[in-house]
């Protein structure tokens, strides 16, 4: 025909030692798959051409002849070329300009608010610039969490004091009557009121004593206790602060310490964790995404410098039943100075053999000696990787001050062995992700030692000699 003619003389032609019976139908498709998604257009178009342009060879190969009219047939609906250009469209957002005090109101920053911007710095933007907040009358994860650290932060300090004046700790009448205190705050009528919340409610009192009851095992069963007002402790209050100039203006940082223990002339920070967050690598902390425990410790040592840092720890708080094991669902999860001492003081049933610990994930061989884990070879560190891990985070956080300062908004989602932030993120509807249109993530591979981080990040050259 006058139409394929014309086609054939769109290029020089190729020669193959094809066959008649020869399959050309990956000359055509790729892989099977749907033929003009963003990804196989351009290869469609592309290899349409190429196929006419041997349309000597394969003329009498009637699956050529097939997928040729079928190609034409199709294509020639389309303005394939506007179709190409849309199938490369990147979905960028531009920075703003310099916009600092759209982030930093009444000149505070917290760690939370670092730990959004490595997460992605649009989450970040939607979180802290446009202050987008969704209303909620259930009781959610972050509702949980606030009820319970409320209930700790009045019950903890009855607790230790009846340890230290060895008198009676009447559990379930204590628990009952801060629960009833709290709830009437007005912060959570709204979720009292709702008579859905009513069995929620009922499985977190059961829950709240619950942890008590593991509190009293892990006081009762290591030389670390709180410190006198040891208690949701406010960087305000500590007496230490960390500052940003940010333009003509200083930025704070602020933040609440859970809980700070002491042994002598050691001490420890607790961070209460509803959720399933873990620290038994340094992947998420090198990533800026989990920065807020080493933040603490540091935040506390500058100021108690007679105290030496030796374990920051989140300790889960969630609502998980597991019969005849309550203890081992509170385990501290994080980093221990590794002097035996150190950890000994943790829980001093390691002094025995053949003993597993149910406050720290250590244990002891039947020879006395500490079992090889994951937590005691990587995250018992040195006094000098603690320094690391504390210098880092003040670097990092310097650092995020200056991106966010500078308007950076990126559509650029944190990834961790597969899972990307914005697989959860409540504003991807907003940012319409979508690796088809260009987006890329921030990979961070595994990172399982204090030295691996050390090394990414200084490089090896860099050493850490310096007091803080």
């Amino acid at each position: 025909s006058i139409f394929l003619r014309s086609l054939k003389d769109l290029g020089v032609l190729n020669v193959y030692s094809g066959k008649d019976e020869f399959d050309v139908s990956n000359l055509l498709l790729k892989n099977n798959s749907r033929l003009f998604s963003n990804n196989d257009l351009y290869f469609a178009r592309n290899n349409f051409i190429s196929a006419i342009k041997n349309w000597d060879v394969f003329n009498d190969n009637l699956q050529y002849r097939d997928n040729i009219n079928y190609l034409f047939t199709i294509l020639k609906n389309f303005n394939v070329d506007e179709l190409i250009k849309n199938a490369n469209y990147f979905n960028k957002v531009n920075n703003l300009s310099k916009q600092s005090n759209h982030f930093f109101n009444n000149n505070r920053v917290s760690i939370s608010q670092f730990e959004s911007f490595y997460k992605c710095p649009y989450m970040h933007f939607c979180t802290y610039g446009l202050k987008l907040k969704e209303s909620k009358v259930e009781l959610d994860n972050r509702i949980y969490g606030n009820l319970i650290h409320e209930f700790l932060k009045f019950v903890v300090p009855k607790l230790v004091a009846c340890l230290k004046n060895k008198s009676e700790f009447k559990l379930d009448e204590v628990c009952e009557s801060v629960f009833k205190k709290i709830l009437s705050q007005k912060q959570f009528v709204n979720i009292v009121q709702n008579p859905l919340n009513e069995i929620n409610i009922k499985a977190l009192k059961e829950e709240c004593v619950r942890i008590v009851k593991s509190f009293i095992y892990q006081f009762e069963n290591s030389r670390f206790l709180p410190i006198d007002n040891g208690y949701e402790l406010s960087f305000d209050n500590i007496g230490s602060s960390v500052e940003f100039k940010v333009g003509d203006k200083v930025i704070k940082l602020k933040g609440i310490i859970d809980r700070v223990d002491k042994c002598e002339n050691s001490f420890r920070v607790i961070d209460y964790k509803t959720g399933s967050d873990k620290f038994n690598d340094y992947t998420e902390l090198y990533a800026g995404k989990k920065i807020q425990l080493i933040v603490y410790m540091d935040i506390f040592a500058k100021s108690n410098k007679a105290l030496k840092p030796v374990g920051a720890f989140y300790l889960p708080i969630k609502n998980t039943f597991s019969l005849g094991k309550e203890s081992e669902l509170y385990m501290l999860n994080g980093i221990i100075e590794n002097s035996i001492e150190n950890i000994l003081n943790m829980d001093f049933n390691l002094e025995n053999s053949g003993y597993a610990s149910k406050i720290i994930d250590i244990k002891t061989k039947n020879d006395g000696a500490f079992a090889s884990n994951n937590t005691y070879n990587n995250m018992c560190i040195s006094e000098e990787q603690i320094c690391v891990l504390r210098n880092f985070v003040n670097e990092l956080m310097k650092s995020a001050v200056e991106k966010i300062k500078n308007g950076e908004i990126d559509v650029y989602p944190l990834e961790i062995n597969n899972n990307k932030t914005c697989e959860y993120c409540k504003f991807r509807g907003i940012c319409c992700f979508d690796i088809s249109f260009n987006n890329r993530t921030r990979k961070v591979e595994k990172v399982s030692t204090v030295d691996e981080l050390k090394n990414k990040f200084y490089g090896e050259k860099k050493t850490w000699n310096e007091n803080i």
